[in-house]
């Protein structure tokens, strides 16, 4: 007679699949700003750098810090002959000229065109958990 022993490694395979989790979406978070950075329109190059990500549980939030980003993002209107303070080329201020800036997308569709990168990378660190 031989002698079976059984073993519960549940919890280690609970950790193995959440580290797992996690790595993936760290390199999803990574992936996506290079994906949004190589979209993001540079004039100083602040909002570029700008762009970043941060993993949350079971989530990754892609974004960019700078108040004015929505605004390149999305457009906006403005009032012509407004003078602004610090923006232009040399950072000394300048009058608005158009009514509406047209939107300049970067954030959305940098992070939707690696939808099957982030694929890849989910089922890679899950084969390897």
């Amino acid at each position: 007679m031989s002698n079976v022993i059984v073993e519960d490694n549940i919890k280690q395979a609970l950790t193995a699949k959440d580290a797992a989790i996690h790595r993936a979406l760290e390199a999803i978070g990574i992936r996506a700003v290079g994906l949004v950075s190589a979209r993001t329109p540079v004039d100083t190059g602040r909002l570029k750098a700008s762009n970043d990500y941060e993993v949350k549980g079971d989530s990754v939030e892609i974004g960019n810090v700078q108040d004015y980003a929505p605004y390149v993002e999305l457009g906006h209107k403005q009032k012509p002959g407004r003078f602004v303070p610090g923006i232009g080329k040399d950072g000394k201020g300048a009058r608005l000229k158009a009514k509406f800036v047209q939107a300049q997308p970067f954030l959305k569709p940098g992070v939707e065109s690696g939808t099957s990168d982030y694929k890849k990378i989910i089922e890679h660190e899950m084969k390897n958990a």
